[in-house]
C-alpha cells in the first residue's frame, strides 16, 4: 500500500475543489437564471388579452432556451471533467474518445431536436394547406343552390306573424 502524505491529501482535497466549486457555482447560477426567467414569463403581467405567448412551451419559456441551458450546462460540467481527468494525469486516448463522443451526443441532441421541430412545423404547414386546397376543390365541385340573401325569407319558410 502506497503511503499518501498530508500534502498529498490537501493537494487532492484543493484539485477536486477547484473542479466541484465552479460546477456547484454554475448551477446555483443557471438555478437562478430559470427562476427569474420562470417569474418573467409564466408569473409576468399577462392578461386576457395580452397572453404569454409561450405558455405551452416547457416553463412557459421561450422556445429552445431551456434545452440551450440544459445543453450548455452538460458541456460545461463534461468539459470541467475532462480538465480534471487531464489534470490529475489519468487521461488516455480512450478517455478523450468517450469524452469526444459525449459531446458528440451533446451536440446531435441540441441540433437534432431543432431539426425535429422545424420538420414537423413544416409538415404542419402542408397538411394545413392540403386541406386548404381539398376544401376549396369540394366548395368548387358542390352545386350551388339559389339561397335567398341574407335577412329576406323564402317563400317555403313565409312567416306570417312576423309579417304582420
Amino acid at each position: 500500500m502506497e503511503y499518501v502524505s498530508e500534502g498529498q491529501k490537501l493537494l487532492m482535497t484543493d484539485f477536486w475543489g477547484r473542479i466541484y466549486l465552479p460546477i456547484g457555482i454554475w448551477l446555483l447560477l443557471i438555478v437562478i437564471l430559470i427562476g427569474a426567467l420562470v417569474v418573467k414569463y409564466s408569473f409576468g403581467n399577462w392578461t386576457p388579452e395580452r397572453k404569454n405567448p409561450y405558455e405551452t412551451e416547457t416553463l412557459g419559456l421561450p422556445r429552445g432556451l431551456f434545452r440551450a441551458i440544459l445543453t450548455l450546462t452538460l458541456l460545461f460540467i463534461t468539459v470541467m471533467f475532462e480538465l480534471a481527468n487531464l489534470y490529475s494525469g489519468a487521461a488516455s486516448e480512450e478517455n478523450f474518445i468517450q469524452w469526444l463522443t459525449a459531446f458528440q451526443m451533446m451536440i446531435a441532441f441540441y441540433f437534432g431536436s431543432k431539426v425535429m421541430h422545424h420538420i414537423t412545423s413544416t409538415d404542419r404547414h402542408k397538411a394545413k394547406f392540403e386541406t386548404e386546397q381539398k376544401t376549396q376543390l369540394l366548395a368548387s365541385q358542390m352545386p350551388t343552390t339559389n339561397t335567398p340573401a341574407s335577412g329576406t325569407q323564402s317563400e317555403e319558410f313565409y312567416d306570417e306573424e312576423a309579417a304582420g
